[in-house]
């Protein structure tokens, strides 16, 4: 019956009949005794059905699934997603933060992921961008909070400020020059791996 409410959704082009279809599908998932594997598809439809109105009520939808199925990371993922198409950042970034990266799944403990979230924080300002490189650190995927390189050689010594004699090129030194447009903003950087300075 559901498919067919939104069968009819799609072919009416109606917000009513999508309403009957997001109605429907919540309809089949309080059915006692449904199939674990139907209310799933049937709570995941209504959600998208939901965010295709640009309607807050998808992110209830979205909890809902993340309660009743907390294994299944795909749906913390639509929930984060909600938030963002909603312009709830925060709420996004703590599904991201705690419900992903901070669970510990199978999946989460990469380095890549500190590296871009403490790079993307860092852009706009948000202090927790140290906190992210701080894990990164702690987690061994970064040779230290300030060398925040992905490919790391491990003889290679890792520290935020280097003297001119710690280097070891005192006597051979390169200068390379760029030449940018006024107001060119250069982002805080490191190189894809720990072997240059």
């Amino acid at each position: 019956m559901q498919k067919l409410q939104d069968d009819l959704a799609e072919k009416q082009w109606g917000n009513e009949a999508l309403q009957r279809a997001i109605r429907t599908y919540g309809e089949v998932a309080e059915v006692p005794n449904a199939p674990t594997d139907l209310v799933k598809l049937a709570l995941r439809r209504r959600a998208e059905r939901q965010q295709f109105l640009v309607n807050a009520c998808a992110l209830v939808t979205f909890k809902k699934l993340v309660q009743l199925f907390p294994d299944d990371v795909s749906l913390k993922n639509d929930l984060s997603v909600g938030y963002l198409l909603l312009g709830d950042n925060k709420s996004d970034k703590r599904v991201y933060e705690e419900e992903g990266l901070e669970s510990g799944d199978p999946g989460t403990d990469e380095g890549r992921f500190d590296f871009h979230l403490g790079d993307a924080l860092q852009r706009v300002g948000d202090k927790d961008a140290y906190k992210w490189h701080e894990i990164g650190h702690q987690r061994g995927h970064f040779a230290s909070v300030w060398q925040q390189s992905l490919y790391n050689v491990d003889r290679l010594k890792a520290q935020a400020w280097w003297t001119a004699k710690e280097t070891g090129y005192t006597d051979l030194v390169k200068i390379k020059y760029s030449v940018m447009q006024p107001g060119t903003h250069i982002w805080p950087h490191t190189g894809p791996t720990n072997c240059h300075l």
